[in-house]
C-alpha cells in the first residue's frame, strides 16, 4: 500500500463546563405524549453550531430522543435557540428523573445506573461529530427538568493531503488507544458522574466513516471519545478513498 504525508492539526473541544439554571419552557408538545421532562445542557447537546467567541455551542435537534428512567421519549420541543428541549413519554414518569441522550446507546437501566454501548464506528457529518456518540445524560425531577452534563470530549482533526494527492479525499479517520475503551459497553454511574468500560465487550479503537466520495482535505472531521486522560496517548489514522494511509 503507497504511503504518504498527511499533515494534520487536532483540537479538543472541551466537554466540561458549569451548571446552568433550566430556562422556563410553557410550549409543551402535544400527541402521544403523557409526561414531559425538560432538559438543557452545559454549552448543549446535539450538533455543533459555528464557533462564536471563542466557544462551539451543541443543541438539541427536533428529531433527538432520549431515555428517561429507561423509557424512550416520543416526541421534542425546543427553545427558540435550540438550547433545551422538552421531551415528551408515552408513559408516567416517577422521580428523580435519570436522562442520557442518546437513547439509541442505552441497553439497560436501573435506579441511578444505566447500561450503555458507544459505537465503534461513527458517521461522519460535516462541522459536528455523529450525534449517536454525543453522549451525555443528568439527574433531576420532572418539575425542575434536568441539566446535562458532557460524557464524551470531542477531538476535530483537519487533514491536509500532500501535494501529489490532492486528488484523494478522506475515506476515514480512526483512533487507537493503549488499551483505553473508546467504544463497547460502559456503566454510567448519575451520582458519581461516571463512565465506566465493562470488564468485557469494549474496544480501544474507534472510526469516523465518511461517505463514498470522501472527504475534501482541509475540512475537519469530528470524532466523539469517552473523556478520560489517555496516559500513553493515541494512534490515528487516516486513510482515503484510493485506500492510502
Amino acid at each position: 500500500m503507497k504511503k504518504y504525508l498527511f499533515i494534520m492539526s487536532a483540537a479538543a473541544i472541551v466537554a466540561a463546563c458549569a451548571q446552568e439554571e433550566l430556562p422556563e419552557n410553557g410550549n409543551k408538545p402535544v400527541g402521544e405524549a403523557v409526561c414531559y421532562v425538560s432538559a438543557s445542557t452545559c454549552d448543549t447537546k446535539a450538533y455543533l453550531e459555528e464557533k462564536s467567541d471563542g466557544v462551539y455551542k451543541v443543541l438539541w435537534a427536533s428529531e433527538d430522543k432520549v431515555s428517561v428512567n429507561g423509557n424512550e421519549s416520543v416526541s421534542a420541543d425546543l427553545t427558540e435557540d435550540k438550547s433545551s428541549a422538552t421531551f415528551g413519554f408515552g408513559t408516567e414518569l416517577s422521580d428523580p428523573v435519570y436522562m442520557v441522550y442518546p437513547s439509541s446507546v442505552v441497553t439497560g437501566y436501573s435506579e441511578g445506573v444505566a447500561q450503555v454501548s458507544l459505537p465503534a464506528s461513527q458517521k461522519y457529518v460535516s462541522g459536528s461529530f455523529d450525534p449517536a456518540s454525543g453522549l451525555v445524560f443528568g439527574s433531576g425531577t420532572k418539575a425542575a427538568g434536568v441539566t446535562l452534563d458532557h460524557a464524551m470530549a470531542y477531538m476535530k482533526v483537519v487533514p491536509a493531503i500532500a501535494s501529489d494527492h490532492e486528488d484523494h479525499n478522506i475515506a476515514s479517520f480512526s483512533i487507537t488507544t493503549a488499551g483505553e475503551a473508546v467504544s463497547g459497553d460502559f456503566t454510567l454511574d448519575f451520582a458519581e458522574k461516571t463512565l465506566t468500560a465493562a470488564a468485557e465487550g469494549t474496544g480501544p479503537s474507534v472510526t469516523v466513516k465518511c461517505d463514498e466520495s470522501g472527504v475534501a482535505s482541509g475540512n475537519g472531521i469530528i470524532i466523539a471519545i469517552p473523556a478520560q486522560t489517555y496516559a500513553a496517548g493515541m494512534k490515528m489514522t487516516l486513510t482515503d478513498t484510493q485506500g492510502c494511509t
